[in-house]
């Protein structure tokens, strides 16, 4: 689906998944950014969700494609 990643036009993916016995969900975005081509993966444990949310909104909101280096 069409979405937005810190701004960025983006797609992105949800998805839910079986790992070492734990159920997993992630959600992966695809974006162009200065012609280079990035796939950003966010995946968390279920029980794990309140833990990442900070350090994934900090990661999303410190993308900026300005300040890639060449």
């Amino acid at each position: 689906q069409e979405a937005a990643f810190n701004g960025i036009p983006a797609m992105k993916v949800a998805y839910n998944a079986m790992v070492m016995g734990l159920e997993h969900q992630g959600k992966a975005w695809a974006l162009s950014c200065e012609d280079r081509t990035f796939l950003i993966i966010f995946q968390e444990a279920l029980e794990d969700t309140q833990d990442n949310a900070v350090g994934f909104q900090q990661i999303r909101q410190s993308f900026d494609c300005g300040l890639l280096p060449q």
